[in-house]
């Protein structure tokens, strides 16, 4: 009986070994994927990001300071300089606030309950 007893403890702890392998494992792939996708999601922001900046023109151009110089200039009359709207930027950034996975801290910071004085 005792070899019994000592061949089902090796049997269950293998097992144990094994269960214990397998939630290894499936938590490394977990967080590959996890990792993968932020990655993924960081490589298509910069993409955007440079997207973006690709077609945008300093303002005002060289052009545009050369008109100006000589008086030729109608203020109201300006080359596009390819940047997004003001809208689009509010709505970009609005969206990035609601995903943040990140808790950043208020700029007042929290109230702290005052000392009680002592008393002589």
């Amino acid at each position: 009986m005792p070899n019994e007893s000592m061949a089902e403890q090796a049997k269950a702890s293998r097992e144990s070994n094994e269960r214990i392998a397998e939630l290894v494992e499936k938590n490394r792939t977990t967080n590959e994927k996890l990792v993968d996708a932020r990655l993924a999601a960081k490589e298509k922001q910069v993409a955007e990001y440079y997207e973006r900046k690709a077609n945008e023109q300093p303002t005002p151009t060289q052009r545009e300071c050369d008109l100006a110089r000589l008086g030729a200039l109608n203020i109201d009359e300006k080359e596009d300089d390819g940047s997004e709207w003001e809208d689009e930027m509010h709505q970009r950034v609005m969206l990035g606030n609601l995903n943040n996975p990140y808790v950043t801290r208020e700029m007042e910071g929290e109230e702290r309950p005052k000392k009680k004085k002592r008393s002589k």
